[in-house]
Order: structure tokens, then sequence, then C-alpha cells
């Protein structure tokens, strides 16, 4: 790995070479050096301050170092002694800009450089010659007129020429090598400080560029007078590769290689300005695979890494190549589209996605059919900032899910004041759950030949302070989204057994109770145990108690809903298909699922003699549940007209405000004593 190479290299090299963010914290010691002194202890230095390895005064000349060095993007280097085995050595910093961010710190690297022997030898011509001669830096001297007085070889070796090529001549043949903006700022900054530093590129004629950390300096006289000018050329090739390595981890998603949530903010941002420089239109595409979770379930995490990055390759061919596609996190996926003149444009993109995805993935040698589902917001009109524009994309997509799927939804302001009313209600169910703000209220269930009550149906009412009392087409859909369904119907089924236990206590107890299951609550892993838990708690017989089931629940064909009411049938309480009619595979619903009774769709009731087409449909809805014996109960009864006619079809049972609107237990109570007793 390039960290391993990294280290190799760095391990080689006999200075310390520290890792440090602005704050002076050690973050990551690369070489601990070793060779005049004995090598540091990583352990001592990692998260440790400089404040609390080096005294005040040096620590401070340390801190304004770094910063010295962040601000002007320049190596900054610091000398000090330093008092270790009762002799005294000395040390040079050099502290160099990486040009990333820790932790929302900018860092650097210092590389720690005990100079003692250099210093003892300052004096000595071949010491100097050595250390010339030797260094992996490049070093050009030249004279007052900048003519080359020497040169070392790594010098030669950089710029890709010969000592013969160079010698005597005038230093702008290395300026030709640089580019032409940093020689004007070269010339300028010697001409006013008479020294220059930073980061460039060689362009070498026969060889590959190399990038560079470049260092020119004036030698003066006793008059101030420049006698000499030194350059040192130091290669920053592997910090420049481990420095973009790192940028693209910090800003790519490993798995697929695609921009991650950092990069798709920054890039959206930077989308925006452009948008309102040009006055031109985008859009955000928020796309969301449908039914990954079974992927990740059935087949495991490895098969649904591959997935993702198939699902990646995809998005990238369904847009242009100057669109850019992320990954958010999981299997969410961002589009940013660019100068779009019409939203017509978007759709053919989103259309374009959906074809693609019309094709089968190859996972495990096997074919699986995987669609997407994709919100979509445009700017300026969805908003001004990347979080206003994903949030509206993301609300968009949710509706595409939960209007079927492998489909698209573009933002409007109804969405979004829909979003707002159903936060609101979400927030109304967490205050209500803490008040216990829910009651019950009843429907009796007739015989349509006796008048009899033979069952009632309970139905769950919400009183919130905010709101007043609402029913359960008010809340019950956001409870279901958020998960708050699974307490709520938990709540229902202890208090409508409390109830029974009391409609006993009266002695007026021969009817069966219904209570409505919803999808969220069948796919709790606990519901059959606190079912019967409950049921023994208020000693309530199995057949006492019917739950209603509505067709869409059944279609779904999710394994954990077929396993509850499996259980449910086998332990003996009543099953009952609700708002039959409504779903597209009614008869087979009927053949799967082990039922009891079956509700007919209040709507067709409702709608009774609009057409000759709706009698037909309940007509054939009795005949259907007859002929599978089961009992048919019609909803919404309403004049005495519809019920001659259910009566006259052989209906069961009936239910409606023409016989009582829901009501409380007390009320339920006298209806009862009134027709039963």
């Amino acid at each position: 790995s390039s960290r391993q190479n990294v280290n190799a290299i760095a391990g080689a090299i006999p200075d310390i070479i520290l890792l440090l963010d602005k704050e002076g914290t050690y973050l990551d010691v690369f070489s601990s050096g070793g060779l005049e002194d004995p090598p540091i202890n990583k352990e001592e230095y990692i998260n440790k301050n400089v404040r609390t390895i080096f005294s005040e005064a040096l620590a401070e000349e340390f801190l304004a170092a770094i910063d010295k060095a962040i601000e002007y993007k320049h190596l900054e280097v610091i000398e000090y002694e330093l008092g270790l085995a009762s002799k005294q050595s000395s040390y040079e910093i050099r502290i160099l800009p990486t040009g990333f961010k820790k932790q929302g710190l900018d860092t650097v690297v210092a590389i720690v450089r005990n100079v003692t022997q250099q210093k003892r030898a300052e004096g000595t011509l071949q010491t100097i010659n050595k250390v010339f001669e030797e260094s992996t830096e490049g070093i050009m001297i030249e004279d007052s007129e900048h003519k080359v007085v020497s040169v070392n070889a790594s010098f030669l070796l950089m710029i890709g020429l010969s000592a013969d090529e160079v010698h005597a001549e005038h230093s702008t043949f290395f300026m030709k090598l640089l580019d032409k903006g940093i020689v004007k700022a070269i010339y300028k900054s010697m001409e006013d400080h008479g020294r220059w530093q930073g980061e460039t590129t060689i362009y070498r004629r026969e060889c590959e560029d190399i990038p560079v950390w470049l260092t020119i300096n004036s030698v003066y006289d006793e008059d101030h007078q420049p006698v000499n000018f030194v350059t040192m050329v130091s290669n920053i090739s592997e910090i420049i590769q481990s420095r973009e390595k790192l940028e693209y981890t910090a800003t790519h998603d490993v798995l697929t290689g695609l921009p991650n949530r950092v990069l798709i903010f920054d890039r959206l941002a930077s989308a925006l300005k452009r948008s309102k420089r040009r006055k031109s239109a985008g859009g955000v595409l928020f796309l969301d695979l449908d039914n990954f979770k079974e992927i990740n379930d059935y087949l495991g995490h490895a098969y649904g890494d591959e997935l993702l990055k198939k699902s990646a390759q995809r998005l990238k061919k369904s847009v242009r190549a100057e669109d850019t596609v992320g990954r958010l996190g999981g299997d969410e996926f961002l589009i940013i589209l660019e100068d779009i003149t019409e939203i017509k444009n978007v759709k053919m993109i989103a259309q374009n996605i959906l074809r693609r995805f019309v094709e089968p993935f190859i996972l495990a040698d096997k074919e699986y059919d995987i669609s997407v589902s994709i919100g979509i917001s445009t700017f300026p009109a969805d908003g001004f900032t990347p979080e206003e524009l994903i949030s509206a994309a993301d609300l968009a997509m949710y509706h595409a899910k939960k209007s079927g799927k492998n489909d698209f939804r573009i933002s409007t302001s109804a969405l979004k004041q829909q979003s707002i009313e159903n936060f609101s209600i979400d927030q109304a169910i967490r205050k209500a759950e803490k008040r216990n703000d829910f009651l019950l209220m009843y429907q009796p269930m007739i015989d349509i030949n006796s008048y009899k009550v033979v069952g009632v149906e309970a139905l769950v009412r919400m009183e919130s302070k905010e709101y007043g009392m609402l029913l359960p087409e008010k809340f019950i859909l956001s409870a279901e989204q958020s998960g708050s369904i699974v307490k709520i119907g938990k709540w229902v089924i202890e208090n409508v057994c409390k109830q029974i236990q009391q409609w006993k206590a009266e002695g007026i107890f021969d009817f069966n109770v219904a209570i409505n299951l919803s999808s969220r609550q069948l796919n709790d892993d606990s519901l059959i145990e606190f079912i019967e838990d409950v049921s023994k708690k208020y000693e309530i017989r199995t057949g006492e108690l019917e739950f209603d089931i509505s067709e869409s629940t059944l279609m779904q064909n999710d394994k954990v809903v077929s396993e509850n009411l499996s259980q449910l049938y086998v332990l003996g309480y009543k099953l009952v298909i609700d708002d039959f009619g409504s779903g597209e595979s009614s008869l087979s619903n009927l053949k799967m699922f082990a039922l009891d009774k079956l509700k007919i769709d209040k709507r067709f009731v409702r709608e009774l003699f609009s057409s000759e087409g709706n009698q037909a449909i309940v007509e054939a809805t009795i005949a259907l549940g007859k002929s599978f014996g089961l009992t048919v109960i019609a909803e919404g009864v309403e004049n005495k007209e519809q019920e001659a006619f259910l009566r006259e079809k052989g209906c069961d049972e009936i239910q409606g405000y023409l016989y009582c609107k829901p009501a409380k237990a007390d009320v339920i109570s006298e209806i009862i004593k009134e027709r039963n007793y």
C-alpha cells in the first residue's frame, strides 16, 4: 500500500519525521530517527502537544512557525539547542504544510534533524563540500551576476542536465524549466526580499516533470550586497502522491469510486454558484435501490457490495460525461445535472436510468431484478443550498417509493407541505405516546338477518393537545412510517382485552372484537408472543379476537408477515381480509391465506347505486367469499336500500352509520343490551 511505501522510505531516513496539526498536536511519527540520537518512542508523542514536549519559549516558537508555514504555504525552519545525555546538541526543524486536514485542522510535516555536526563543521570546507555533494536536495550556487559557480549531483539529476551544460552559465537556463508565472513571482520576490520559496514543477526536456519545493536565497557581504545566490530543490513527488491519495480517500467512496457525501456537497455548492452566475438551471436526482435490504439479508453483504458497484456503473452510463454521480451512503446515490434548459430533460434522464435498471443484475450466477426509485429537485426552483435541494429530492424519492417503487417523482410545493404536515403529526404522536393520549372507539357489526351485534371493531383515536381529536386517517400513516404504530398497536390490543374482560363482567359479551393489524405490526417478531401474553393476562379465548389485515399487506409476500399470520391462525385467532377488492390479487389472496371473514371495501358499498357495475362487483364478491366458506361483511352501510341489496345477495354482516357511528365502550354496552338481550 501507499502507506507502507511511505513508511518504508521514511524509516530509512535518519531524521525524525512527524505529522502535526495546526494546534501542535502530534498525529503520527513517520520516522523516529536514531542516527545521532536514540530513536524517539512513538507512543510518547502521539496525541501529545508540543507544549508538553518542549519548553514554553521553544513551544511557542514551534507553533508560530507552524502557523506561518500553513498561512504562507511554504517551508518554515527553526533551530534550537537541547541538552541530552550530558551533552548539548543542535537541532533543526523543517516545517512543511501538507495541504490536507485532519479532524478539520490543517496539518504539517515536521522534519527534526540533529545538526550538531554541521554546526561544528561550518568552518571546514571539506565538510561543506561533503554535505553539498551528498545532499538529497538539489543545490545550485550562483555568483553575484547569476552565473553558476557550483551544482551538486542531486540538482543535475533533477533538471536532467550535465555539469558541463550548466557550469558558468547564467541561471536563466534553470528559469526556462519553470512556469512563466512562477518565474515572474521569483524575480519580484528576489528584488523585494532577496529570497523566494514555494511549491512548483520542473519541466524537463526529455524526462518526466517533477514537483519540487524550491528555495532561493541571497547571500550578502558585510555591506549587505549580494555575493551569491543559493537555489535548493527538494523532490516532493512522494509527498504529492501521498497527499493526492489522502485527498482521494477523503472525497471518494471506497467501494464504488464515486464522489462521496463530502465531495457531492462541495460539487453541488459549486454548481449552484455557476448556476447563479450563468442564470441557468440544474437538477438533483436522489436515487435509492428498491429492496436492497433483501439482497444483503439473503445473499450476504459481499453480494450487496457487488450490486452497489454494478449500480454505480449503470448510473454513470445513464448521464452525460459532465454530470456528477455520487454515493451518499448505503444504497443511496445522488446525481447533479447542470445547464438544464427544460424540466423534461431531467425527466428523460430519470427515464433513461429506469430503463437501464430493467436489465437484471447477475449476482452469485443468478439473475436478480433490482429497480430504483428516484426523487428529483431542480435549482434554483427548489432551493439555493445543497441541503435544501437534497432534502427536496429525498422527499420526492420517498413518494416514489410509497407509490410503488421503480418510478420517479419531481419535488413540488404540495409534497413539501405534506412533508411538513407529516413531521408535525409525527411529533404529535410522540407527545401523545408520552401522555397516553390515545383512546378506543368501537363500531358494531350487525347480523343482517337478526340485527344482533355479532362483533365490534376497535378503532383507535388520538386526542392531541395541538390538533384536537384525530381520526386514524390523520395519524396512522405517519405512525406506520415512523414505527410508532408498533407501540400504538400493542396499546390497542391490551386495552381491547381489558375491555373484553369488563364486558364479560357485565355479562354481555357474546361477540367478537376486531383489531386492525398494519404491515409494520405484522413485521414485528415479538407480535405473537405479546398477543399470547396479553390474552393470558386478561383470560381471553383466541376465538374472541379477530384481526383485520388489509389486502395490500397480504400482497407484500413478506416472510415475517406470512409466518405471523400462520401462527395467529394456528393459535385459533380469526383472520379477516379487510378492504377486499382494493388490491390487485384478491383471488390469489383468498387461496393463499387461511381466512375466516371477508370485508367488502366500503367504497363499493357507498357507490352501490351509482352504477350497475358496482352492484355487480359487490354481488360477485359476496358469491366469491361464500364459495370459499367465508363470512362476508359489508362496511360503510348508510341506508336501508344498501342493506336490502346486501341481504338479497347473501351478505352475512353489515357495519356502518345506519346502525351506529364509532362510539365509546359504555355506549356500545347499551346497544348490545338493547339488541342482544
